[in-house]
């Protein structure tokens, strides 16, 4: 059985059709281009386009869990160390959590 795009009168299969809240069969394409368009709208509404992520936290964030990998990073191998093995995962953990406490550093320095 077969169903008609409501918005460009493409034939679809009613398996790979898309309905809306209305009812409507939409094919793929417009399915993605009216979500889309819904998503931009709200965003407007409010203001942000990123009305979902909190404004100043990302690069708190960001530095607080790079804190927390090169600790958990450090006790790990300090660990390992103490009981006579040599772990390789805990240095590049810390590398890890370096690069995410700079990148938080300058998302913060930047928003000033």
């Amino acid at each position: 059985m077969s169903a008609q795009c409501s918005n460009c009168s493409i034939s679809v299969n009613s398996q790979e059709a898309y309905f809306s809240d209305a009812g409507d069969a939409l094919c793929q394409d417009c399915f993605v281009e009216k979500d889309t368009q819904s998503l931009l709208e709200r965003g407007e509404e409010e203001g942000n386009y990123y009305a979902d992520v909190p404004e100043g936290q990302s690069g708190w964030g960001q530095v607080i869990g790079g804190l927390a990998a090169v600790i958990g990073a450090a006790v790990w191998f300090g660990v390992g160390w103490m009981a006579g093995r040599i772990y390789f995962y805990p240095p590049i953990l810390a590398l890890i959590g370096l690069f995410m406490i700079s990148k938080g550093g300058f998302a913060l320095l930047s928003k000033k």
